[in-house]
């Protein structure tokens, strides 16, 4: 529950910087073609960052359950 409101809050993070961004294009003077090209490169990224934190997220659970597993494990052991 906590990993899904960490994603959601950096998901909102990385909207708010793209809205700022395209809210400057104007102050810029960039054409049509450069401010297509920097939300491209923009949304790519964003993209791109938010599949690394999910497969942060996956490798963290897998970490978990072979802790869990190595604890459940451990405790069969000693009772032997």
């Amino acid at each position: 529950h906590k990993q899904e409101q960490h994603k959601k809050h950096s998901i909102a993070i990385m909207e708010a910087m793209v809205t700022q961004v395209e809210a400057s294009f104007f102050n810029m003077g960039l054409t049509g073609q450069q401010e297509d090209q920097l939300l491209a490169i923009m949304t790519q990224s964003v993209s791109e960052a938010l599949r690394h934190f999910e497969e942060g997220l996956e490798m963290d659970d897998n970490i978990s359950r072979i802790i869990d597993s190595l604890g459940t494990v451990s405790m069969n052991a000693k009772g032997l």
